[in-house]
This record gives C-alpha cells, structure tokens and sequence, in this order.
C-alpha cells in the first residue's frame, strides 16, 4: 500500500506491506497524486524480529511506549513484564521506519493509528508547526483559536461563534500553527479527541483566546509573557527531549509575536461572543 498526505502544509509518503484503513479523519488529508516535495516518508514493516532499540530511558504510561537514547520509540502492552510489539526509528532524512509483530497488528490497522503512534506532533515540531490544544475556528477568512484546559468552554464558545456569526468549526480539540514570511497561521489537523471535526482548512490566525470560565464577561489582551505562561500548557510537546522543548518555546515565543493573545472570563453564552466579536474589530483584527 502506498499513499499520500499533506497535513499542516507537510507532505507525507505513507508506505505499508499491508492494506491500512483510510480513517474518516485522515480522508480530508488525502492526496489523490504524490506531490513534488515529501516532507516525511513513512514506512510500516510487519516483522516478528524486531530491531534492537536500545535502553529505555523514559516511560509514558498512557501511550506505553519507552523512548531510548538513539532516538527510537519502543512499544509495549498493556500487560506488565510483556515484551515489545513494535519498534519505530527516526531518521535525519525525515523517514521513520516503525515495525511491529503481527500480534499488534490491529494497533496499527488505521492511518490515524499510525500517525498517533508514531507520535506525529513531533515530526510537525521538525517543520516548525507547533500543535496547540484548541478550538479552531475561521470566521471571515481569519483563524480564530479558543485555549484552555478540558472542559472550559472551548467547544462552547466556538459553537456560539458558528451559530451567532456563521464561523465555520475547523477542529474542536487541536490545530497547526506556524509562523513563516512573518504572518502567523493555523492549519486543521486530522486529529481530534473524542470529536469528529477534522477539516482540511488553512487561515492566517486573527486571535487566539485563553479562555476561563467567569460569573461575568470579562476580556483583556495579555503580554507575551503571560500569553506564554497560558498557552505552554496547551502545546504538545515531548517534555523528556531538551530540544524539542527548546524549539516548541522559540516558536511559540514567535507565534504570540505575531498574534495577539486574549485572555477571555466568560459565561456560556451569546453575551461572551459578542464581546469578543466587539474587542476583535476594535483591535483591528477585522
């Protein structure tokens, strides 16, 4: 099987010796012809002899996976004490090689499983989009990305948006955002939590709100440093990798350089989008 993707403006060549499932989330960012530039090549092996990863040196208990000191992603159950089922090996030339037993093959079934496992925000960070945990919406042809912690009202002020003003929901849960010839922009993605909304859409970013819940509507625009102080939290980012820390933080830095930051005390209600909506065009955003 061999397929072709752009997400976020990068180009991927996915190639498997067995058929993957085009997931409803990853259909929009399917290309129908390899395009002239591969940003990443992607390549699946089925293997019961896996390739030595090395020495574990850091553990996430939710993905079970180990990463080593050669740059490697080693794949374990669920079960304690068990033995890998998968192995994944990044390369400078932009290729990752991932190979699995054919006891986990229904893990990497789906391309959305593929490009989770493989831990795609890290190959974005690679090409200088910072993914950033978000309601992304566009509204007159500007990015509009609501910030906070689960359960604060992101989903909730973007559906406000789209019923009181006709904004278009581009993902509910994530975004790309980049920062190239000084203008700011965000870029769907085809991942999404546990909501369906996964469109292929780019828009240069208007605003980005830090969202709370309040007893009354409140709105302030807040410095870079409070901005990054809100907003590091959100960005996905492996914490246990200097460099990647390093790079997400200078391109976040850039990103609230070349956007404005709001900070948005609200109630649930058409009053919030109003206020904003008003706060926007008074600050030149439309």
């Amino acid at each position: 099987m061999l397929r072709y993707f752009c997400v976020a403006g990068v180009s991927v060549r996915l190639e498997a010796d067995t058929h993957i499932a085009i997931s409803d989330k990853m259909s929009p960012f399917l290309l129908s012809d390899a395009p002239e530039n591969i940003g990443y090549e992607i390549i699946l092996k089925k293997t019961e002899k896996l390739p030595d990863a090395g020495i574990p040196y850091y553990t996430n208990g939710v993905s079970h996976y180990e990463m080593t000191a050669s740059g490697k992603r080693i794949f374990f159950s669920h079960n304690p004490g068990s033995v890998p089922f998968a192995v994944a090996e990044f390369y400078n030339n932009n290729r990752v090689i991932l190979s699995y037993r054919s006891v986990a093959e229904s893990m990497f079934d789906s391309t959305t499983a593929v490009f989770h496992k493989m831990g795609f925000e890290s190959l974005l960070l690679d090409c200088n989009r910072l993914m950033l945990h978000c309601s992304f919406i566009i509204h007159k042809e500007k990015a509009l990305l609501f910030s906070a912690p689960s359960e604060t009202g992101k989903s909730t002020q973007a559906r406000l948006w789209k019923d009181c003003f006709g904004a278009e929901i581009i993902n509910d849960d994530r975004a790309a955002v980049a920062v190239e010839n000084g203008c700011c922009s965000a870029h769907g993605v085809p991942f999404s939590g546990t909501s369906d909304i996964c469109n292929n859409r780019s828009s240069q970013t208007g605003a980005i709100i830090v969202l709370s819940q309040g007893r009354e509507n409140s709105i302030s625009l807040l410095s870079p440093s409070e901005a990054f102080m809100h907003l590091y939290p959100q960005i996905s980012v492996h914490q246990w990798e200097k460099s990647c820390v390093d790079k997400a933080s200078r391109l976040l830095l850039c990103v609230i350089e070349h956007t404005p930051v709001y900070k948005l005390s609200c109630l649930p209600d058409r009053s919030a989008a109003e206020l904003l909506y008003k706060t926007l065009i008074d600050g030149g955003v439309y």
